[in-house]
């Protein structure tokens, strides 16, 4: 009998707390002011060569070059929400030669709508220089790059100290792009 007088008033003990505990209003509403800034980082283009790959038989080779295809801009969620966009790279040259990467954004027609370069310093003594540099596209420079169907990378090799077979050093590249959202609906 007492176990049972014990229950009825525990029960009811927890039925008066339920009723006469603090609760805040909540406003729902606020669900509509959401905003979501996620930023995404995605591998661009990596390059890792030993001096000697810039020798090929009797001649130094001077200018090496690649592309690739743009799609990330065909949907309209991702042009309705981007704000931003860089294009980061980081670069270790060993070699006595400095280099100069160029990147042109190509449409549809292949016409170039724009370049941009930056240049890898020299090793003087066979270490490692590391070069960092970032391409910002905001605004107008943004719309450009949402036409751009094509990124062209040209790699070249700047005068200097002749290359051959027992050249020492090699240039690392490594780059991202890094994509920054605002999505507020």
């Amino acid at each position: 009998m007492e176990g049972r007088i014990y229950k009825i008033y525990g029960l009811v003990l927890s039925l008066a707390m339920c009723f006469w505990s603090c609760t805040e209003e909540i406003d729902l509403n606020q669900a509509e002011d959401l905003e979501l800034s996620p930023v995404i980082e995605n591998s661009l283009l990596f390059f890792d060569a030993p001096a000697t790959n810039f020798f090929a038989g009797a001649n130094e080779s001077s200018e090496f070059s690649d592309f690739i295809e743009l799609d990330l801009f065909n949907n309209s969620f991702t042009r309705n929400n981007i704000v931003k966009v860089e294009f980061v790279f980081d670069v270790l040259n060993s070699i006595k030669r400095s280099f100069e990467l160029q990147v042109d954004l190509l449409d549809d027609l292949d016409q170039t709508v724009h370049t941009f370069s930056f240049e890898a310093l020299a090793s003087p003594d066979a270490s490692q220089v590391y070069t960092k540099y970032t391409e910002v596209f905001e605004g107008n420079r943004l719309r450009v790059l949402m036409n751009a169907n094509k990124l062209s990378f040209t790699l070249i090799v700047q005068e200097g100290e002749a290359i051959n077979e027992n050249t020492l050093g090699q240039i690392n590249m490594k780059s991202k792009s890094v994509f920054y959202f605002n999505i507020n609906d």
